[in-house]
């Protein structure tokens, strides 16, 4: 008997958990389920157009003023004006005017290099993959030539130079632009490294560009009046506690995730203000960076840090929610054509969509920072 009672207990104990399992499971379904289709109404309702038809988004540049979202999307800047516009770029010609476009060959870099030659400039278009930046090139009106480099390569930026610099007399507008997202990691969790031994996305977005400009700073000083134009990110708002690295050590024994990326844009602000800081306020080279907003590029589709159906989910409605590529690329235009920054003294500053000024992250206006970080580009470069 007394057998058959424990074990009838036991029965009724093992129910009792399978039942409260049940029971657990079947809430977290009901959650789940219920906040899966808040979430897609939502987004429906997002992409419908009803949220800006109701004029939901016009409170949204009240409250983001000053933030890092600010401009992220259209929606976010809903009734401000566009500080230029493509009508004011349609009145300036740059004929006779050279440029060079760094990741010329898609996205923002693309976009650039089409406006820049349908205004008049001719437009050298350096790209890594040779076959698609002439094929970018054989797509867009004007004078344009595709050239060759990847910045995450030293050699390769030392190779582009030798071939670029007998082509012309003076460089009047330099687009720092090529970029990668996500970095890579080592089988032992360590950043991944370019061929030249520094962290990925730092050496291609940042490293290689220094010294690019080291290579072509006498002509583009020849120039009347030059405009140095990075592609920055809100990124640059969450780098490491630190910033920027200053040693390779901490270079590239830093955490992976998206602060590496980060990072590169943070460098990227900060060496704007150094080189304005170097030139002096009176110098004919006017050094500025931006950030083109959330642009529907391709650069989601090759983010591997995004799992596979955010990715999907992303490139399903980047086109309805998101800058196009030429509402990306139209500050960095700004930035690089508007007659009017000599007259307004437009150097070593921040912009957003569409051509507003932005307060950078804490650590820009960091003197000390923005020298140690030159410093340590050279040594990188050397």
């Amino acid at each position: 008997r007394t057998s058959n009672k424990q074990a009838t207990s036991n029965k009724q104990a093992s129910l009792r958990e399978e039942i409260g399992t049940m029971g657990a499971l079947g809430t977290i379904f009901t959650c789940g389920t219920a906040a899966a289709l808040v979430f897609s109404v939502a987004i429906g309702l997002f992409l419908s157009g009803v949220p800006r038809q109701l004029g939901f988004f016009t409170i949204m540049p009240g409250l983001l003023e000053g933030h890092g979202l600010y401009g992220l999307v259209p929606a976010f800047i809903d009734g401000v004006p566009w500080g230029y516009t493509f009508d004011d770029l349609s009145k300036v010609r740059l004929d006779g005017q050279n440029a060079l476009v760094t990741g010329a060959n898609a996205g923002i870099g693309f976009s650039l290099s089409r406006h820049l030659a349908k205004q008049g400039a001719t437009v050298y278009m350096a790209c890594r993959n040779v076959p698609k930046c002439a094929a970018a090139s054989a797509k867009i009106e004007g004078h344009t030539v595709p050239l060759t480099m990847d910045t995450s390569s030293l050699a390769s930026v030392r190779a582009f130079a030798e071939d670029f610099l007998p082509r012309v007399d003076t460089l009047d507008m330099l687009y720092l632009n090529a970029g990668t997202g996500a970095p890579y990691l080592n089988e032992d969790g360590s950043l991944g490294t370019s061929v030249d031994g520094i962290e990925h996305v730092f050496a291609t977005n940042y490293v290689g560009h220094h010294l690019l400009y080291q290579l072509v700073a006498a002509k583009v000083a020849a120039s009347p009046v030059a405009r140095i134009v990075l592609t920055s990110s809100a990124s640059h708002y969450d780098s490491y506690p630190y910033g920027v690295a200053t040693s390779l050590e901490q270079l590239n024994g830093a955490s992976g995730g998206m602060k590496p990326y980060g990072q590169s844009k943070l460098a990227q602000v900060l060496w704007a203000q150094e080189l304005t800081r170097q030139l002096g306020d009176d110098a004919t080279i006017f050094v500025n960076s931006f950030h083109p907003g959330a642009a529907a590029s391709e650069i989601w589709s090759k983010n591997h840090l995004l799992p596979i159906f955010i990715r999907d989910f992303i490139e399903s409605v980047k086109d309805d929610v998101m800058w196009s590529c030429d509402e990306g690329a139209l500050t960095g235009l700004y930035l690089g054509v508007h007659v009017g920054l000599v007259d307004t003294n437009v150097r070593g500053k921040y912009f957003h969509p569409q051509s507003h000024a932005m307060v950078p992250a804490k650590a820009t206006f960091d003197e000390e920072l923005q020298k140690r970080v030159w410093e340590f580009s050279d040594q990188l470069t050397k």
